[in-house]
């Protein structure tokens, strides 16, 4: 069963940030993205995930950001919702609210384009360097 936990709500400078814990289904590295996985049914079906994958026209299903490293199958803390800094981008990304979408390289987000046919997981709040920035991820209300 996925652990939920809102965090940051109190202070008056926080972010409010969105958490949960799930199984996830292989090696991930904090600041991914992640999207549910269905072939890993341990906790029924919606409650694993795996490094969102490259897909033309964008990944489904994108939850959020693993925050911490995990090198093979078991449970993995996700953000959900909220700022996120350090997230794993294309070098190419912009600042500017741009929209976000997991389509060329696995784990890593890019701008969103006219052919991508899923809803944005995020939005940039600054420019990439290394292919790291902070983002805004959007909650899709799954956990």
């Amino acid at each position: 069963m996925a652990i939920h936990k809102i965090d940051g709500v109190d202070g008056t400078l926080n972010f409010p940030k969105k958490f949960v814990t799930l199984l996830c289904n292989g090696a991930i590295t904090a600041g991914q993205w992640v999207s549910v996985d269905i072939s890993l049914t341990t906790n029924g079906l919606g409650g694993a995930v795996v490094k969102a994958p490259a897909t033309a026209n964008g990944a489904t299903m994108v939850v959020g950001v693993a925050t911490e490293t995990t090198t093979a199958t078991g449970n993995v803390k996700i953000q959900t919702a909220g700022k996120y800094e350090n997230a794993y981008v294309l070098n190419a990304v912009a600042a500017g609210l741009l929209d976000l979408v997991v389509d060329t390289t696995a784990g890593s987000a890019s701008a969103a384009a006219a052919g991508d046919l899923v809803s944005p997981c995020g939005c940039t709040l600054e420019a990439a360097s290394g292919n790291l920035a902070d983002v805004m991820i959007y909650d899709k209300n799954m956990f």
